[in-house]
């Protein structure tokens, strides 16, 4: 089975992703592989290779009558 999720805050706000698991309840949290900005790469070591970020995001329950039934808020990871 699969749920449509949401994802609010953080590079990839609004995106909406199919992931696999109960549409009753979806995974606790999500991660995601983002590359990185411009910004990151204009100050990063031309001869490291490129390192995507992860970012993190927890389920919540969506309180707004239109969209997916599960949003996931993104999480500041350290």
């Amino acid at each position: 089975m699969s749920v449509e999720i949401e994802l609010f805050g953080g590079p990839a706000h609004g995106m909406r992703v199919v992931i696999e698991g109960d549409p009753m309840n979806p995974p606790h949290t999500y991660e995601l592989l983002h590359p990185p900005t411009w910004r990151e790469l204009e100050h990063a070591d031309p001869n490291a290779p490129v390192q995507p970020r992860r970012l993190l995001y927890r389920r919540e329950v969506n309180s707004l009558d239109e969209g997916p039934g599960w949003v996931y808020r993104y999480e500041e990871t350290p």
